[in-house]
């Protein structure tokens, strides 16, 4: 080949590499670390209980220039909305559930995408539809060691991850992988199955308590239905027809107990310890596991 012929196919070259390097984006940045740069602002928006739209917009309206990555065990907080209840509202804080880069394209400021969530703080309401929050810096907890197992939980539970805990419906692997997230969050792990149990049927009477008095029977059930989505329909109407204050009690303590159980029956079964084991969350030397109720 003539060098002149070499220089004719060279130069168009040269112009497209020059076009990519000014013009393609810079590679990728995780969502945290964009935001503590002030490259980009987050917002959250609540679609259902297991879904959340997040926006990502960039901190000056110019386009962005690069990809953003959102991991799963992401944390999102400062949701508000109206209160379900009376008094003041704590909501959750929401966790994805999987890891999702957010493409944007050339001259792209804003993007939107649709994420799967756990709720993250068991005995805080969780937050209404429609509600508002987003990425506001760093828990207060994120460092601790209960907050980096749930994160490598949801890691492991990414993407439909085969190892998931098994369930006849989505919404049963749902509700399983999400009372694995509380556990670990909760720092159950580090209890005697009493005393988790325990401790868990003292929020849930508390909480149950606060909102019993003075309810008719529709608001009971999604009182109740909010702190456990799978309660038997005939043991709640049961609870809601006994109206002193000592078989109020009663029933409140039965179910505070049979919801203690639901939480922690599946996670210390022998399939729920290998799946644990399987995600790289060592058990074998946690409380918990070690005098588990036959």
């Amino acid at each position: 080949m003539k060098p002149s012929t070499i220089a004719w196919i060279g130069v168009p070259l040269i112009g497209a590499v020059l076009a990519y390097l000014l013009f393609a984006p810079a590679g990728e940045m995780k969502i945290a670390d964009a935001v503590r740069a002030g490259k980009v602002q987050v917002t959250a928006r609540v679609v259902d209980k297991h879904t959340v739209a997040v926006t990502v917009a960039s901190a000056d309206g110019a386009a962005l220039d690069r990809d953003i990555v959102i991991p799963a065990g992401t944390v999102l907080n400062g949701f508000q909305g109206t209160a379900s209840t009376v008094g003041v509202v704590t909501y959750q804080r929401l966790m994805t559930a999987r890891t999702t880069v957010v493409h944007f394209g050339r001259g792209d400021s804003t993007m939107t995408v649709n994420l799967p969530v756990y709720c993250l703080d068991q005995f805080a309401e969780p937050p209404p539809q429609d509600s508002q929050g987003g990425l506001q810096g760093d828990s207060p907890d994120e460092d601790d060691a209960a907050m980096a197992d749930a994160r490598k939980l949801a890691l492991c539970l990414d993407a439909d991850d085969p190892r998931s805990p098994p369930g006849s419906s989505a919404d049963a692997k749902y509700d399983a992988q999400q009372q694995f997230i509380w556990v670990l969050k909760g720092s159950y792990q580090n209890m005697t199955y009493s005393d988790a149990k325990a401790a868990m049927h003292d929020h849930y009477f508390n909480e149950m308590a606060a909102e019993f008095p003075g309810m008719h029977s529709g608001e009971m059930d999604a009182a109740v239905g909010r702190n456990a989505p799978n309660l038997d329909a005939d043991q709640i109407q049961d609870a809601e027809n006994r109206f002193s204050e000592e078989d109020r009690t009663t029933a409140m303590g039965a179910k505070a107990d049979e919801l203690a159980n639901d939480v922690l029956s599946y996670v210390v079964s022998r399939d729920g310890m290998a799946w644990l084991n399987s995600c790289g969350i060592d058990v074998s030397t946690a409380q918990l596991f070690q005098s588990p109720p036959q």
